[in-house]
């Protein structure tokens, strides 16, 4: 085989343990739907013999593979195990394995890419992708089926996007210690470990936006986040939704520690947390002490029913933390804010009723949601028209997507609202990423609108139903049961 070559694999099972060539070249499976279920070449391992490290795929230094349409399984042992410094993925099934990916060094600068695949049943991890190396993924779908302590997929740098995160096992469900950028992304049905957030970025630089967190079990936090360099934690346009604390000793939906105290802190801004609890410290958003925090233009519903604040002080008169709120909005919370320190600036946000929050001290004729401590809260927003202003606001509540009736037989309706006029896309894709067809495209009023979808030429299963428009795009999941 010479460089830049193509290795064509025609539908079939293949009993092979392969060794890639140290040049660039492409694996390519033939591929063919079947009344709408896909046909792969698969190459599975299992009864082949070698050590347990033995993997389907082994790729030493100075090999560059590119693998497409091909399903791997290799039950106990590894799908890929990489030592070199590239590998690409697209269209590819990872199953019954122990990882899905491994990447064996540490610092090397590899450069992981992958691209529309799908991992299910994948003992140890999807991904594991060790520190000082490059994951990119991009509308891939994540399944743990197996309780173990480690992440579902971990790396050092991530870029993940549009891609689906599960579990049917306490697992970590995305774990970085590098840097992160998480998009459009879901994350679902999930329990933690003991002592272990769902999703844990521990990086240099956080950016967490337009994701979904669903029906989470966590354990410590359903969003943990550490950086070490000033100003680099944005947390936007997210949205949690019945997500529930299981731990005992502590837990949050979303928890903010900055290891530099004397920046101005993450930006928290344009979420919403919708019947959220957790056990202890607070429900939503928890700033450690001397921590700062930019918290604005977020919705917080229902989420303190439990005695527990949506948003912990975290700190004391004599260990400040300076969180500053701002055109927040807070309905059916109960206890809204715990304000134990003066730092604390909570001026200007919505507390669910004109009359201000109940505050003890300082407005004990308030009708809204409790704030305690010595923390400012004068002046408030009366009303909602008020709250929430800032003109660059996209909030999940606003450009929404949703099906309805989901599961369903043949035909549902995909409903979705945007906020601004403009062109929008609707497309319908399928757990491996691929483009099944367009539903909707053109130019749009703001507001809500409705498309019914037809599939009764399509197999049963997963499917995705994916909203762009000018500025975001966000995707909601399809259950198509004959």
């Amino acid at each position: 085989m010479s460089e830049l070559d193509t290795l064509l694999i025609s539908i079939g099972e293949y009993q092979e343990l392969l060794l890639t060539p140290q040049i660039p070249f492409t694996i390519l499976g033939e591929q063919n739907p079947d009344s709408g279920q896909f046909v792969f070449a698969t190459i599975d391992g299992t009864e082949l013999g070698g050590p347990d490290s033995t993997a389907v795929l082994t790729v030493p230094e100075h090999s560059f593979p590119t693998v497409k349409n091909i399903r791997i399984r290799n039950i106990g042992r590894d799908g890929i195990r990489l030592w070199s410094d590239s590998l690409r993925l697209q269209d590819c099934i990872f199953d019954s394995t122990d990882h899905g990916v491994y990447m064996r060094l540490f610092d090397r600068g590899a450069v992981i890419q992958v691209e529309h695949c799908s991992f299910n049943y994948n003992g140890f991890a999807c991904l594991r992708i060790l520190t000082g190396n490059r994951l990119i993924a991009n509308r891939c779908s994540f399944s743990g089926n197996e309780s173990e302590d480690g992440p579902i997929v971990g790396g050092g740098h991530l870029r993940i996007d549009s891609c689906l995160f599960s579990s049917q096992a306490p697992r970590i469900l995305l774990l970085s210690v590098n840097s992160a950028i998480v998009t459009n992304s879901i994350f679902e049905n999930s329990v933690t470990p003991p002592g272990a957030s769902t999703i844990d970025l521990r990086a240099g630089g956080i950016v967490f936006s337009n994701n979904r967190i669903v029906n989470d079990n966590f354990n410590y936090h359903a969003l943990r986040l550490v950086s070490s360099i000033p100003d680099s934690v944005v947390v936007f346009n997210n949205s949690f939704e019945n997500c529930a604390g299981r731990g005992v000793a502590m837990g949050v939906v979303g928890l903010l520690y900055y290891s530099l105290p004397n920046d101005s802190g993450a930006q928290i801004s344009n979420n919403r947390f919708t019947n959220c609890s957790a056990p202890s410290v607070s429900n939503d958003i928890w700033p450690p002490i001397n921590y700062a925090a930019r918290i604005q233009n977020n919705y917080f519903i229902h989420n303190s029913v439990n005695g527990i604040p949506s948003i912990g002080g975290s700190g004391s008169p004599w260990q400040p933390t300076p969180v500053t709120l701002r055109n927040n909005h807070f309905v059916n919370c109960g206890y809204a804010l715990d304000g134990s320190t003066p730092e604390t600036d909570a001026r200007f946000n919505y507390w669910g009723d004109a009359s201000g929050p109940y505050h003890e001290i300082d407005n004990p004729e308030g009708l809204g949601d409790t704030i305690t401590g010595p923390v400012q809260f004068v002046p408030w927003l009366e009303d909602t028209s008020s709250a929430i202003s800032d003109s660059r606001r996209e909030l999940p509540s606003e450009l929404s997507l949703t099906a309805y009736p989901n599961p369903f037989n043949a035909t549902t309706r995909v409903a979705f609202a945007i906020t601004r006029p403009g062109h929008v896309e609707l497309i319908l894709f399928d757990i491996l990423g691929r483009n099944i067809m367009p539903l909707l495209s053109g130019n749009l009023q703001a507001g809500e609108h409705e498309v019914e979808v037809e599939l009764a030429s399509l197999a049963s299963g997963v499917y995705f139903a994916k909203l762009t428009t000018n500025d975001h795009s966000i995707v909601t999941k399809l259950v198509l049961m004959k």
